[in-house]
C-alpha cells in the first residue's frame, strides 16, 4: 500500500527532526512541523482521492484487483485508530504539558505498526471477498453462495493447474465455469493508479 509506505517514510522524517532539534535546540518549532507532519499524513492515509474505474473496465482482472484492493472497511477501522490516537495527542500535551514534539513521535512510532497490524489483518481474506465479487460480475445469473463456495475450494487445494482445481472441488459444475477466471484473477499483475486512469480514457 503506497499511502502506507508514505506514511511511514514521513514518521522517520519526523523522528530524524526530532533527533536533529534535541541535539540544536529548536524543539518547539519541531514539534509544530511534526504536527503538520503527522496531520497532513493521516489525511491522506485516510482520504486520498483517486480517479475509480469506469464500470465497465472493472471486468478487466487487474483494474478490479486493484479497485476493490482499496474498498474495504481497512478506513473505517484506520479512522476508529487515529480518533484514540488524536485523544490521546490531547490528553499528553493538554493535561500533562508534554513536549509537542515528544508526543508527535511517540504516537506516530505507535501508529506504524498498529496500521501495519490492522492492514495485514484485514488483507486476510480479501482474496477471497475479491474473486467472488468479480465472478459474480461476470457470472451474475450464478448464486453468490455457489460462488463463495467453489472460490473458497479452490484457495484451500492451492493450485492454479486448472485440472487440480476442478477436480479437487465439491461442485464441478460451477467449478468449470469459474476456474478460468479465477486462474486469471489471481494472476492478475499488480498495477498502479495512473494505469487505471489511462484505462479509462481508452
Amino acid at each position: 500500500m503506497n499511502r502506507f509506505k508514505i506514511f511511514v517514510l514521513l514518521g522517520i522524517i519526523n523522528n530524524v527532526l526530532l533527533l536533529t532539534a534535541s541535539l540544536l535546540g529548536f524543539q518547539d518549532v519541531a514539534g509544530i512541523v511534526g504536527f503538520l507532519l503527522f496531520l497532513f499524513s493521516i489525511i491522506y492515509l485516510l482520504f486520498s482521492v483517486e480517479e475509480p474505474p469506469e464500470p465497465s473496465r472493472l471486468k478487466i482482472p487487474e483494474v478490479h484487483k486493484l479497485y476493490k484492493s482499496k474498498q474495504n472497511n481497512l478506513n473505517n477501522f484506520l479512522a476508529f485508530e487515529f480518533v484514540i490516537i488524536s485523544s490521546l495527542f490531547g490528553i499528553f500535551v493538554l493535561y500533562f504539558n508534554f513536549s509537542v514534539a515528544i508526543v508527535v513521535a511517540l504516537l506516530w512510532s505507535i501508529a506504524i505498526p498498529i496500521v501495519l497490524v490492522t492492514i495485514r489483518l484485514l488483507s486476510k481474506n480479501l482474496l477471497i471477498v475479491n474473486t467472488i465479487n468479480y465472478c459474480r460480475l461476470l457470472y451474475p445469473e450464478l448464486l453468490e453462495s455457489e460462488i463463495e463456495f467453489v472460490i473458497k475450494d479452490f484457495i484451500r487445494i492451492g493450485s492454479l493447474d486448472k485440472s487440480e482445481l476442478i477436480a479437487g472441488s465439491k461442485d464441478k459444475n460451477t467449478a468449470q465455469i469459474l476456474v478460468d477466471v479465477y486462474i486469471d484473477y489471481v494472476n492478475a499483475q499488480t498495477i498502479i493508479q495512473d494505469e487505471v486512469e489511462a484505462i479509462n480514457d481508452l
